[in-house]
């Protein structure tokens, strides 16, 4: 969890008639979508969906099960157009699990407050060879799945303007053959990760309101479940069970959890998450802000961060605890409209990273760097006025020699220059008998 403090209100589970707490409530997966709903080599249907629904359910003091149907079951595209599946329109069962709530699935059917958070992005060959750019998409042909919410209207919907030609593929090996074979330029889905091809950094939204169980317009599903989930979401204990998801199940490259304590009170149908905008009215001062975030594993945060950034709009933001290698590439963490730099430690701890408002002129001040600590340093420079110099540290609790290298870092500062610091240092300033608490009053 990042160290961010953000109000959530709080639900309260409303009570239900005898008929809806007697009914035994049927949720399909289409057992091919790891590590949310899948057939394990044991032939057992497991995953993360399961269980989350056994969890809300049990909390809603609700009958559940679940059951297997493919995807034609919940949902049909024909002709290039979205129509409901026939399994949930005849109630073979009650809700899909993890639908994306597109414009054109909110048309015909509804969706619980969302379990999950997805995104859109464009995807190239490695090196760009086309010179594809979101921003000259009228001259572009673009690839989307057959039936995605990634799709023509969705990039119009969103202010990039109408494709020069869209290609729809049956499934991501054919679009990744179409890139290959230069029939289109880009492809358009939610997958944030390829090992084979480069994801540009830009994210965009094609969806209402993320990832939910999609139901009949008149289905009372939502009524008992809207409330239990947030009792779920508000305990914490659907972010610490998302944080053991890749571990038991595996990773996803398209969806992510609901970022921890992000998630605003909602009642009835109403989809409120990330409604808080009233947290971010500091930033809406003049001036310059900065942020400072311990991450402790930056990856799985990056759906948080880009909703922090968005809503600040902070000139920096300073993560400390990335814990990310150089496995892991500059689009995987990137943010639309910032720069990022980073000094990474390993996959298993430390590591810093900057991130700058792509309007500001900066340099990063290498000479700066020690090798012995985890520090980040660069200048920022504003028109008539001497450069701000911004540094980012992180001091593990065991590293008692800190205080020594860190006084070299400064040592390199100009002195005739404002300096911001950022970081976690692991230094208890209320225990003075902490032995690192005077050298770092001192400095």
């Amino acid at each position: 969890m990042m160290d961010v403090c953000l109000l959530c209100g709080f639900a309260v589970l409303t009570s239900l008639s005898l008929s809806i707490q007697a009914k035994t409530w049927v949720f399909a997966v289409n057992g091919n979508r790891r590590p949310w709903n899948f057939i394990d080599s044991d032939g057992i249907l497991k995953g993360a969906d399961l269980d989350l629904v056994q969890a809300v359910c049990d909390i809603a003091n609700q009958k559940c099960a679940m059951t297997l149907a493919p995807i034609g079951a919940c949902v049909e595209t024909i002709e290039g157009r979205f129509f409901p599946g026939e399994g949930l329109m005849e109630r073979w069962f009650d809700a899909c699990t993890g639908y994306v709530s597109s414009v054109e699935r909110v048309n015909a059917l509804q969706f619980t407050d969302p379990i999950r958070t997805t995104t859109s992005t464009f995807t190239v060959l490695k090196g760009n060879p086309r010179n594809f750019h979101p921003r000259n998409l009228q001259s572009a042909v673009i690839v989307h799945l057959n039936g995605a919410f990634t799709n023509e209207q969705c990039a119009v919907r969103i202010g990039l303007g109408k494709p020069k030609q869209v290609v729809v593929a049956s499934g991501i090996a054919e679009a990744k053959e179409l890139l290959k074979n230069y029939t289109a330029d880009a492809l358009y889905s939610p997958k944030t990760r390829f090992d084979d091809l480069e994801v540009l950094p830009g994210r965009y939204k094609c969806d209402v309101s993320g990832v939910g169980m999609m139901v009949k317009k008149e289905s009372e599903l939502p009524l008992w479940w809207n409330p239990a989930f947030q009792k779920y979401y508000l305990s914490g204990k659907y972010n610490d069970d998302c944080e053991k998801i890749t571990q038991r199940y595996g990773a996803d490259d398209s969806e992510t959890c609901v970022p921890r304590e992000l998630q605003a009170n909602s009642t009835g149908h109403k989809h409120t998450i990330y409604s808080q905008d009233e947290q971010f009215e500091c930033f809406d001062l003049k001036g310059m802000h900065f942020i400072h975030l311990n991450a402790r594993s930056l990856l799985p945060k990056m759906a948080e961060l880009r909703i922090i950034a968005s809503k600040s709009k902070s000139s920096v933001i300073a993560i400390s605890e990335t814990w990310i290698d150089n496995s892991v590439t500059d689009n995987e963490i990137s943010i639309e409209d910032y720069y990022v730099l980073r000094k990474d430690r390993n996959r298993s701890g430390g590591g810093v990273c900057v991130y700058v408002r792509s309007n500001l002129a900066f340099a990063r001040r290498t000479n700066i760097d020690n090798e012995n600590i985890e520090s980040l340093w660069l200048e920022l420079y504003l028109p008539k006025t001497k450069p701000i110099i911004v540094g980012v540290c992180y001091r593990p609790p065991t590293q008692t020699s800190f205080i020594d290298y860190w006084e070299e870092d400064f040592r390199k500062l100009r002195t005739d220059c404002e300096t911001i610091i950022l970081g976690d240092f692991n230094i208890c300033t209320s225990r003075k008998g902490n032995p690192l608490y005077k050298p770092y009053m001192n400095i």
